[in-house]
């Protein structure tokens, strides 16, 4: 059912994207993935979907607690550059305008590597009304 809804929105989308289009707005491709950051396969959550929408701002030097998620998490970055430690996967830097699937049930954590510059990042979770989107590490 999700992936109905999901597929529904997004021809809702692409249709008012090229209608909008046709008005002279510009539409550009934020990400079109099927895998997360780490090349996994992307999966949905079986219950009533549920989206959950933030914008995170981490200060110069600073980084969210160690973490998972078990929902696909998009990610777009707003300003400055995001890095992502993933465990046993390394680390992958990603900049202002640039989007990603997160990995999915996997540890890790987002920090920003700049001394002087803050990162924000939106981020949305596809999940469902019985799932967590974030489970953090003890």
């Amino acid at each position: 059912m999700l992936k109905q809804i999901l597929a529904a929105a997004a021809l809702a989308a692409l249709c008012v994207a090229t209608a909008t289009a046709q008005q002279g707005q510009t539409v550009k491709l934020l990400l079109e993935s099927s895998t997360t950051v780490a090349g996994t396969p992307l999966k949905y959550p079986t219950g009533t979907p549920k989206f959950t929408a933030n914008l995170s701002t981490l200060e110069p030097g600073g980084s969210t607690p160690r973490h998972q998620h078990p929902v696909p998490t998009f990610i777009y970055v707003v300003e400055g550059m995001l890095a992502v430690d993933v465990d046993g996967a390394g680390t992958r830097e990603v900049k202002a305008g640039e989007a990603f699937m997160e990995v999915v049930n996997t540890w890790h954590r987002n920090r920003n590597p700049s001394s002087i510059a803050r990162v924000q990042y939106l981020l949305v979770f596809a999940g469902d009304d019985k799932t967590p989107y974030v489970i953090r590490a003890q």
